[in-house]
């Protein structure tokens, strides 16, 4: 099976188009990380090192009422876990290997948190027992499918970082704040981010029932229901580059898996400017925006 974590969508009245976008200001590079390759997982790991050990939330949750664990069996052997790299930048792998490990001696964990994008085919190729990974991507359900002869198994462990940079991102739908628009429904999304589509997928399959024409297109604010000086003006739509994962997910969950987007779409992608810093694809958005 594989982990993963599923984003909250949700809309918030800030900026003049509609985007879906982290925000973030901290993933600059350090003295330490500049001496290593960039991308690396060592780079990233000390890129990071600051923020996963600083306390991000200072909120305490009441946990008395949730029912103990007791264990029924007393299984042994090794837990191979694969994928995404958060989990052992921060210390919440350590947390849940100390955990698990003090309720079951006979089990123990194994970590392999280079990138969340090895973490499928680590498990078709028989290198781990659990991938923590974002929504997999079509030919990760075709290679598991291919080398195992199923599917890997989606189970939802943790949501995004509600507003701290860096971490797991949740999607996030914005507009001006002076939009006098107050809701935004799945199916509106649809029409505004999407396309024309003659199916979707679901894992590796193929669902023409999943078609839409070309009257579910949404262009115009007058199409969500605005009237006078915005009836006309047409929806601008900024958001990720759609190699992303976070453009995978969205369409995941917007668009029925089709990757038929609106053809008007600005994408973004992180990049160094001269000046050596990185230009999150999220500040680019913002900045376009505003």
């Amino acid at each position: 099976m594989h982990m993963r974590n599923v984003a909250a969508l949700v809309a918030v009245l800030l900026w003049p188009v509609v985007t879906f976008a982290k925000t973030s200001s901290q993933s600059q590079s350090t003295e330490e990380s500049k001496k290593l390759p960039t991308g690396s997982e060592a780079e990233r790991k000390a890129r990071m090192k600051a923020r996963a050990s600083a306390p991000a939330y200072t909120r305490k949750f009441d946990l008395s009422g949730l029912p103990h664990y007791v264990p029924e069996e007393k299984p042994v052997g090794k837990l191979r876990v694969c994928g995404n790299n958060y989990i052992g930048d921060a210390p919440l792998g350590g947390w849940w290997k100390e955990a698990f490990e003090k309720f079951q001696p006979g089990v123990q964990i194994e970590y392999n948190l280079p990138s969340a994008a090895i973490a499928i085919p680590c498990m078709y190729l028989g290198l781990a027992d659990i991938g923590i990974n974002h929504e997999p991507s079509f030919y990760d359900y075709l290679g598991h499918l291919r080398m195992k002869g199923y599917e890997p198994l989606g189970i939802s462990v943790f949501t995004g970082s509600y507003n701290y940079v860096g971490w797991q991102n949740n999607l996030v739908i914005i507009v001006n704040k002076d939009n006098p628009i107050t809701k935004i429904s799945m199916k509106q999304l649809d029409g505004i981010f999407g396309s024309v589509r003659d199916g979707g997928w679901v894992g590796s399959s193929w669902h023409p029932e999943m078609k839409r024409g070309p009257e579910g297109d949404i262009r115009k604010w007058g199409q969500m229901g605005l009237g006078g000086e915005w009836a006309d003006r047409p929806i601008g739509v900024h958001g990720y580059a759609l190699r992303y994962a976070t453009a995978i997910e969205f369409s995941n969950k917007v668009l029925q898996a089709s990757d038929k987007w609106n053809g008007d779409l600005h994408t973004y992608a992180n990049y160094k400017p001269p000046n050596g810093t990185t230009y999150l694809e999220a500040d680019q958005i913002f900045d376009h925006i505003r």
